[in-house]
């Protein structure tokens, strides 16, 4: 029988994560007569190769290819999987990921009812704190026959997650994956999506992605210049593509918005960065790119904060620094609501920039009494041209559990039958409000503040609902209540062996330690409490203990590396905080062996190179050696 689809696995030491794989791959409600499943191993060295094996050896439509090298990132081992497939349609699954047992099915006999060249499906990204929808844009409804490039906001996805496509379309465009270190997936989706001419979509469940803080990725060590001039070959790259014009005008406004100004610009790490002028120099390449391919880079940015930024980087970059940091640090943050749309407050010095609003922004009104019946009210602000789709309950934390509501709208509100505010499930929830297609926002538990002399304690907080406990709660805000990856420790703490605290164990964190986190538990009087991957119950008091979140790693050494490379000028220091005098100068080329990573109170990592000596691990000074 001749198959329907080839599922291609690159992998390369993912033994850990193989069996949830590979396991959702025999599990997929499909005739596996149809169903090619191509292993490629890139010469793995933790036993992810006999995993495959066994396999192989089990369900006759898996296949495995050893590679005798190993060639550094998944381009080759893709490329090498499609030649090898048979399938007529192609689809991609990295090694830590899984594939939804029945959406996945369902939207590939959408396509080939419908004759498509490519389809979309939603993808959920899996970390240890929640699961959240990737790319809603590519995936809100069921239709057929659209045209894939012209799909709004398409190419701010171009990764393997949620698409099948047809092998024909890859084979005789000879598309293929270019080795990198960064990006290989931006310009094969890329340069795919725009030779495709008829796509299908669904808002199934299709695949879904891990992110769990173990899960180390390959470009996690990457640093954002790095990544910055990577992106700075691939526009050079996507310029040249004999692609369609309205393609092209898409791709190149995503990598100037997301790739130069939101992941470049408008972060902590540039903020925090002594090195600012190489980041001007990479977007001044940007620019001149742009114009040596007769092309202004001003018709590409269409989001007024990202205009206010150029215009910025044209004309002050002092105030374009300082106008960051009210976009990015939360301190600094302040809105108000005119004419019934939520707007940013900036220093009148910024007054004659573009004003940066939100589409949609909605507020809890409380339950009321009308006409006999209680009511919920939602309250909402929005702009002239956007359209409520609808009102949704979600899982706090999990956004593929999710349920729409019965509701009305009258004068700017929301009204919900509070006896319709009923779950499927045993779980605390948010409400969500979906508008204009894809777009959508959790319901807030406060109305936004401007003052410039006090800062609204818990401004941007959503409103959530949990069932109700006849236990007693310590006040939320002094635990660590939702399952973080990692915690610190910020002073010296004790493990136990129940929830109680009553069995003490011998095993102790020191101040600064980074501790993986497996769960979180409650003592018999409800006490939040945090359980490690080794089974310790630790405190989850904040006085205690830190969250370590995901903008903090970033920019960086994460893992703990067996040397350092030294990149620039840095001191050796006997103190975690650095407030010793240095004890010398390290120069660039240094090699230094790394014992361990602590943290300072702050969240600061430093690097463990002796007894009670310390160094940066910023990723703009040392280079990680594995």
């Amino acid at each position: 029988m001749e198959k329907l689809i080839s599922i291609v696995v690159p992998v390369y030491n993912k033994a850990k994560y193989l069996h949830q794989c590979l396991d959702s791959l025999i599990n997929l409600d499909i005739d596996k007569e149809t169903l090619e499943v191509i292993c490629v191993d890139d010469l793995s060295s933790d036993g992810s190769l006999e995993i495959m094996n066994d396999y192989s050896r089990e369900y006759d439509f898996i296949k495995v290819i050893p590679l005798e090298e190993n060639s550094g990132s998944p381009s080759r081992p893709r490329n090498i999987g499609f030649e090898e497939a048979k399938g007529k349609y192609l689809a991609l699954l990295d090694a830590d990921d899984w594939l939804d047992s029945k959406g996945f099915p369902k939207l590939l006999l959408q396509m080939e009812e419908n004759g498509a060249d490519i389809g979309f499906g939603q993808s959920y990204k899996h970390t240890n704190k929640n699961i959240t929808k990737l790319g809603a844009f590519t995936s809100y409804k069921k239709e057929n026959q659209l045209v894939p490039y012209e799909i709004d906001k398409i190419f701010r996805a171009v990764g393997p997650p949620g698409k099948i496509f047809k092998r024909s379309i890859v084979i005789d465009n000879n598309i293929k994956f270019e080795h990198m270190a960064f990006g290989e997936d931006k310009l094969f989706f890329t340069e795919l999506i725009s030779k495709c001419e008829n796509a299908s979509m669904t808002n199934e469940a299709v695949y879904h992605v891990n992110r769990h803080a173990e899960n180390v990725s390959l470009v996690r060590g990457t640093s954002i210049l790095e990544k910055a001039a990577i992106n700075l070959t691939l526009l050079r790259k996507i310029m040249k593509l004999e692609i369609p014009q309205s393609a092209k005008k898409s791709i190149l406004s995503r990598m100037v918005e997301v790739d130069f100004m939101r992941r470049f610009f408008h972060t902590k790490t540039f903020l925090a960065s002594l090195e600012k002028d190489k980041y001007y120099k990479i977007f001044g390449e940007v620019v001149q790119t742009f114009s040596e391919n007769g092309l202004n880079i001003e018709d590409y940015i269409e989001i007024d904060k990202f205009k206010n930024i150029y215009r910025l980087f044209n004309t002050n970059k002092a105030n374009l620094e300082e106008y960051l940091e009210y976009l990015v640090v939360e301190g600094h943050k302040s809105f108000y609501v005119e004419n019934g749309v939520v707007h940013q407050r900036f220093p009148s010095k910024f007054s004659g920039l573009n004003d940066v609003t939100a589409e949609c922004f909605a507020v809890y009104g409380g339950t009321h009494y009308l006409n006999g019946d209680f009511y919920e009210i939602i309250h909402f602000y929005k702009e002239p041209q956007v359209d409520i789709n609808g009102v949704y309950m979600s899982k706090i934390s999990d956004e593929s559990k999710q349920q729409s509501i019965k509701y009305k709208i009258e004068d700017n509100k929301i009204y919900i039958r509070t006896n319709d505010l009923k779950f499927n499930e045993d779980a605390g929830i948010n409400l969500r409000i979906a508008y204009d297609g894809f777009k959508s926002i959790l319901v807030n538990s406060s109305l936004p503040n401007a003052s410039e002399t006090y800062q609204q304690k818990r401004q941007n907080f959503k409103v959530e609902f949990k069932q109700r406990s006849e236990k007693s709660l310590l006040p939320a805000d002094s635990y660590i209540s939702v399952l973080p990856q990692y915690i610190v420790a910020v002073k010296d703490i004790n493990t136990y062996l129940d929830e109680d605290f009553k069995n003490i164990s011998p095993k102790r964190f020191k101040a600064g330690t980074r501790i993986s986190i497996d769960d979180t538990v409650k003592s018999q009087r409800g006490t939040p409490r945090l359980k490690t991957k080794e089974g310790y119950i630790i405190s989850a008091n904040k006085k205690l203990v830190k969250e370590l979140t995901d903008d903090l790693i970033g920019g960086y050494v994460f893992e703990v590396p067996k040397e350092v490379k030294i990149i620039r000028k840095c001191k050796l220091y006997e103190s975690v905080s650095f407030k010793t005098d240095p004890l010398r100068t390290l120069e660039p080329g240094e090699i230094m062996k790394v014992n361990d990573i602590v943290y300072t109170k702050k969240l600061t990592p430093r690097l463990v190179v002796g007894e009670n000596i310390y160094m940066t691990a910023n990723l703009d000074y040392v280079e990680a050696i594995y």
